[in-house]
């Protein structure tokens, strides 16, 4: 097994369109304009013969179901094993509705297989075309964020 560990990064815009509704809201609540784009950001790494995947995509949140199919796409298109996949999203409401949840919305198929879906993809494929030697360390400081006393 090599001793080398590489990794990559990839990322891709997944804004939707304006007058998407938006994802969280008992009252339905439509984009009505862009202040900063959602992105979906991938991170590949190797070691050996090893491969992972840990994707974070500017969203709500990833649905059970589409989470799977989602990974199984990924992996067929980079031959990262499903389980070594890793989808995370970061939780804004600022973003269409990718998960059913009732009385929060509909979830946006189309924004799903359209939008989401095919850049989520790209952005792993970019991640695995651009693993390159690296190396990976651990740091300790002290952080006082938060601290009144």
């Amino acid at each position: 097994m090599s001793k080398h560990f590489k990794a990559g990064v990839g990322r891709r815009v997944i804004t939707p369109p304006l007058g998407t509704a938006l994802y969280g809201y008992p009252n339905v609540r439509y984009a009505e304009s862009v202040h900063d784009d959602l992105k979906v950001t991938a991170f590949a790494f190797e070691k050996g013969e090893a491969k992972a995947l840990l994707v974070t995509a500017d969203i709500c949140a990833f649905g059970m179901d589409e989470s799977a199919d989602l990974r199984r796409k990924i992996s067929a298109a980079t031959d990262v094993p499903f389980e070594n996949i890793t989808l995370s999203a970061i939780h804004t409401h600022s973003g269409p509705c990718t998960r059913q949840s009732v009385g929060w919305g509909e979830r946006n198929d189309e924004y799903i297989e359209n939008i989401l879906n095919p850049q989520t993809i790209e952005a792993c494929r970019d991640a695995v075309a651009s693993l390159r030697d690296a190396l990976m360390g651990v740091g300790v400081t002290d952080s006082n964020v938060g601290i009144n006393r």
